[in-house]
């Protein structure tokens, strides 16, 4: 009789494990896909414009750093940041000066979650090269 109630209890016991097992990754799996949803985009004349993890007290100028940081010769370092509003259907734009927070005029402001910080380039660029390129008309023929 007593080995029927302990195999009992044995089974009750894995079962449990089993739940608790399933449980766990369940909430691991719920945790990862709600932070993976989570990015900024940094864009524009930064060396390597990039998608990063968003984390909670990122801000304007690290993200931009981890991007690379601006390119040298842009000397305007205007930041335009597109950034959802719940409940509105356009993004709201955000415009800084990087100089005015590097001279400690304006605070650097925290990032949230999908947020564009777009860094308006001195002049066009193509590609990896730096060139200056000059708008162009191309007419095709079709024979």
């Amino acid at each position: 009789m007593r080995k029927c109630i302990w195999k009992a209890k044995m089974k009750l016991i894995y079962i449990l494990f089993l739940l608790l097992c399933v449980f766990v990754k369940f909430t691991k799996a719920q945790q990862s896909s709600v932070t993976e949803n989570k990015k900024v985009y940094v864009v524009g004349d930064v060396v390597k414009p990039s998608e990063l993890e968003f984390r909670e007290t990122m801000t304007l100028t690290q993200a931009i750093a981890e991007a690379g940081g601006v390119f040298p010769d842009n000397k305007r370092k205007i930041v335009r940041i597109s950034r959802l509003v719940p409940g509105a259907k356009n993004r709201e734009r955000v415009e800084v000066r990087i100089k005015e927070i590097e001279k400690r005029k304006t605070e650097d402001l925290i990032l949230q979650p999908n947020d564009i910080v777009d860094v308006m380039p001195k002049k066009k660029r193509v590609g990896c090269l730096n060139f200056p390129i000059e708008p162009t008309r191309v007419l095709i023929i079709i024979p």
